[in-house]
């Protein structure tokens, strides 16, 4: 009998189902220390996305993220939060 092989696994932190090669594409695309912050143009760049989608992801509350200044336009995402996010994407489909 042939084995199985699989394509899941739960994750740890979450207890989501996650494909098992997300964590280390994604630590090979986001190599940096986990307290590391991103700005919207470089995950965009880093995942060949248009920037306006991480700002809807960000302005609809499914990415978290902080301002960068009181007035300021410019938004900072933690690496956790990107995770999540992500991870949260791919179970939606």
């Amino acid at each position: 009998m042939q084995q199985q092989i699989r394509l899941f696994k739960k994750f740890e932190a979450s207890e989501k189902v996650v494909p098992t090669w997300f964590p280390e594409h994604f630590d090979r695309l986001f190599p940096e220390d986990e307290s590391y912050h991103y700005a919207p143009s470089e995950i965009a760049h880093k995942l060949q996305r248009n920037t306006t989608t991480i700002y809807r992801a960000l302005n609809s509350l499914r990415l978290e993220g902080m301002k960068a200044g009181m007035n300021s336009g410019s938004w900072l995402i933690p690496k956790p939060a990107l995770r999540k996010w992500l991870l949260g994407s791919a179970n939606m489909s």
